[in-house]
């Protein structure tokens, strides 16, 4: 049971999640930021005292972590589905004596080399995405570049052509003719 009269926070914690929940498992199909910031909230609640009989595990209800969270149900049911199914929580029967009580077990990520390992094709997936985005961008680009020299070459021509100081022009030469004819 969440006290509110005591500290929601801990005693001087924070919750650090690894870069590779955000950046790599977010790869995997049905896990979101949203799935990832779940992770996050269920990793601050985690006893993490080793010599405790629930160590790594929280032990709030769902409906203690709707009404802090936010979340509605379905959307809560939806990103455990995508935790439990890459192995960072699994839930349990209830350790405590209490009816239904779920205890969620929150495990660490897998490193990097072992999440490569696991998911090759999520990796080549996210490759493929981005060869094609870099392959649009080059278009993009090009196609700027076209636009952008198309707009440079018409605004050099001008309605009235500032006359070039090497090159003569018709009154220049009239006027040499009659110079040359006096």
């Amino acid at each position: 049971m969440i006290n509110v009269n005591q500290t929601l926070t801990g005693k001087d914690s924070f919750t650090m999640v690894e870069d590779i929940v955000l950046r790599m498992y977010t790869l995997l199909d049905g896990f979101t930021i949203e799935t990832a910031g779940l992770y996050a909230y269920l990793r601050s609640w985690r006893q993490n005292d080793p010599s405790h009989k629930l160590y790594r595990c929280v032990w709030l209800s769902r409906e203690e972590i709707y009404a802090q969270t936010g979340i509605g149900r379905k959307p809560f049911d939806r990103h455990l589905k995508a935790l439990t199914a890459c192995g960072l929580v699994k839930t349990e029967k209830g350790r405590l004596r209490e009816p239904n009580k779920q205890v969620f077990v929150v495990n660490e990520p897998l490193t990097e080399a072992e999440f490569r390992a696991l998911y090759p094709e999520q990796i080549a997936r996210f490759d493929a995405a981005l060869q094609e985005y870099y392959g649009r961008r080059v278009a993009d680009q090009a196609r700027f570049e076209e636009k952008r020299k198309a707009k440079y070459e018409i605004s050099e021509v001008s309605i009235n052509p500032q006359p070039d100081p090497e090159q003569p022009t018709e009154e220049a030469e009239m006027i040499e003719e009659v110079i040359a004819w006096f």
